[in-house]
């Protein structure tokens, strides 16, 4: 007969990755949680204890809020039960499917008399972590990397290419089953398959050109960096799809830049990497900003957008991820039929590169990256082999706090806590009001009180899931916030939906860039 594993089991394993604050001790937790349960529970427990309810790629969503779960644990805590339910952990993962296939009229209640029946039936421990599960707010300190690695050791296959199965395919639950039920050879077979979006490889950033030619032995190609949306463009035949670094498919949106594509890219099959771009009539491009609040619109027709591509992944059947960056740069510029190609220059002089920069300023892009001529593209991973360098000094942050404004903007949460990443936390790094126009304000507060978790006093605190894009003057040191450093005169200059917590700076960023405040921001633009 076979034992289901109780929800309980689940959430007592949650209490305790709670209270262990060493990685090695809750690797060693999970892998042998995922060891004695039954195969079918695998997928789903991985998901819930990284506090996701369905994979990355799926559509699916619950859409409860704080709120409504505060209004319901305060209408359960009333209620008595005679004979209490006990779950296991497939019975909940069914209620949150059924939740997840409402829709139209009626379904919001339907919802919640779904989860006032959980949550009465569900003891104080179990309670607890389903609605952080919920909330997809975890805090156990157990992020997709420290799972990948419990992943590893409970299937005893090798941690690199369990990360890089998880890079291509997407679905942690679904690669931890393969890892433990099937073995290594269910993990070795995945490859790059078309219409499935992998996580792009990122930028680290620089400081300066002899800083990016030092590191990386002067053996560099050099790009613009384009202000836009990273896109990813998957061709088979005649059929073409445009994803987002999100994973999300925006093909739709831009049908006319598809059919450009389709007689611009000389492959029967292939995936591109690049970067979306709204320009207007003269070719000059339109700032970020204003690119995500036309939301790709179609009916603007002082603008076109146009992709830059920069980079091959798979060709043809060939996947290319290990060949060096020279040789896939030469693989892309043969495929061309007159698609637009992000401009490059290979070169080791200081001045000519500093030429080539203050080209990519002028024409009204972000800066330039150095990207080492035989670096490998390493999925969903931030590396020094690209270094990135923009005319401002800004860092990609996500909001944890807002406190509520006064004066003309009291209606509105409109001071932002901004924190950066540092293992499997967040680390706050100073406040802004700075950047935001009216309309973005209203936005950003009704997005904000969405993901609330409390509020206390003024400030409300809410799930890490908003990216900004932060411009600032200078890294101090300050007691004053747990990062051990302040932004002074930060601003936010863009909103990134496009982006994901997992991909902004880290602490370590930060500290690079500290050890570097006393080089003169006039200093770097003439070494540069």
């Amino acid at each position: 007969m076979i034992i289901s594993t109780s929800f309980y089991e689940l959430s007592r394993l949650c209490s305790k990755l709670e209270s262990e604050s060493k990685t090695i001790k809750k690797i060693d937790l999970i892998s042998q949680f995922l060891l004695n349960i039954q195969p079918n529970e695998t997928n789903i427990s991985i998901l819930l204890i990284t506090g996701k309810i369905f994979p990355d790629r799926s559509e699916k969503t619950l859409n409860i809020s704080y709120k409504t779960i505060h209004s319901l644990l305060k209408k359960s805590s009333n209620q008595q039960v005679l004979f209490k339910k006990t779950y296991n952990i497939i019975e909940i993962y069914e209620e949150f499917q059924k939740m997840a296939r409402l829709s139209g009229k009626g379904s919001y209640n339907q919802k919640k008399s779904i989860l006032t029946g959980i949550l009465t039936q569900l003891p104080d421990i179990e309670r607890k972590f389903l609605i952080r599960m919920i909330l997809g707010e975890m805090r156990i300190g157990v992020s997709s990397g420290v799972m990948l690695l419990a992943i590893a050791k409970a299937s005893n296959i090798d941690s690199d290419l369990i990360k890089n199965a998880y890079m291509i395919y997407g679905d942690l639950g679904r690669i931890g089953e393969l890892a433990i039920h099937k073995g290594f050879n269910a993990i070795k077979k995945i490859d790059i398959k078309l219409f499935r979006p992998i996580k792009p490889m990122l930028a680290e950033m620089g400081v300066s050109i002899p800083e990016i030619l030092e590191e990386n032995n002067q053996n560099i190609i050099f790009e613009y960096k384009y202000d836009g949306i990273r896109v990813q463009i998957h061709k088979n035949f005649e059929k073409i799809k445009i994803y987002t670094r999100k994973l999300n498919d925006i093909s739709e949106m831009i049908p006319d830049l598809l059919s450009r594509l389709k007689n611009e890219i000389d492959s029967t099959t292939s995936i591109l990497d690049g970067e979306l771009v709204a320009v207007d009539k003269t070719g000059k491009p339109f700032p970020f900003q204003d690119l995500m609040r036309t939301n790709i619109d179609r009916t603007k027709t002082d603008l076109q957008y146009k992709i830059f591509i920069f980079d091959i992944l798979y060709l043809n059947g060939k996947n290319l991820l290990n060949l060096p960056l020279k040789e896939r740069k030469e693989i892309l510029s043969k495929i061309s039929r007159g698609f637009d190609l992000a401009k490059t220059l290979k070169s080791s002089d200081p001045e000519e590169i500093k030429e080539f920069f203050q080209s990519s300023i002028e024409s009204g892009h972000e800066g330039m990256i150095g990207k080492k001529a035989d670096s490998l593209y390493y999925l969903g991973t931030r590396k020094k082999d690209w270094l990135k360098l923009k005319e401002d000094f800004s860092l990609d942050l996500v909001i944890i706090a807002a406190e509520w404004g006064s004066g003309r903007r009291k209606e509105w949460l409109s001071n932002y806590h901004l924190a950066a990443k540092e293992d499997n936390s967040y680390r706050m790094i100073g406040k802004t009001f700075k950047g935001l126009t009216d309309e973005e304000f209203e936005q950003m507060t009704e997005k904000l009180l969405s993901l609330m978790i409390k509020q206390e006093k003024n400030v409300v605190f809410v799930q890490p899931k908003v990216v900004v894009e932060v411009v600032f003057n200078e890294i101090q040191r300050s007691p004053k916030y747990p990062s051990q450093y302040a932004l002074r005169f930060a601003r936010i200059k863009n909103i990134r939906y496009d982006k994901s917590p997992k991909d902004i700076d880290t602490i370590d960023d930060i500290k690079r860039l500290y050890q570097n405040k006393f080089i003169k921001k006039a200093d770097i633009l003439k070494n540069r």
